[in-house]
């Protein structure tokens, strides 16, 4: 399969334009955002996507042409991930000494 040679910020061109039609489409369902906000969504899914994909097809072991799917469902759901993402990190702030045991206990 041809790979794409345009790369803007470290990421696929065909990425991010993938996410970006997936933060389109997730316009359809966030009905109460500001004309900004609907801007920052639509961006936002283009960013995850762009980094986002390659690396969720390398962990899922998908095939390469599963990285324009993946691209296209994260820029789809980015703006439902961040805030878990966020939230997430909040609450592994307290507990890093104790993460960081428990891997080296794994090993």
């Amino acid at each position: 399969m041809h790979e794409p040679l345009v790369h803007f910020f470290g990421v696929k061109a065909i990425n991010a334009a993938a996410g970006l039609i997936g933060g389109l489409v997730s316009l359809s369902f966030l009905k109460t955002l500001t004309p900004w906000q609907a801007i920052a969504s639509v961006f936002t899914g283009a960013a995850v996507a762009g980094y986002g994909a390659p690396v969720v097809t390398s962990y899922l072991t998908l095939s390469p042409r599963a990285e324009y799917l993946c691209a296209f469902l994260l820029g789809l759901t980015a703006m439902n991930i961040i805030p878990a993402i966020i939230e997430s990190s909040g609450k592994l702030r307290g507990n890093i000494a104790a993460i960081i045991s428990s891997i080296r206990k794994d090993k």
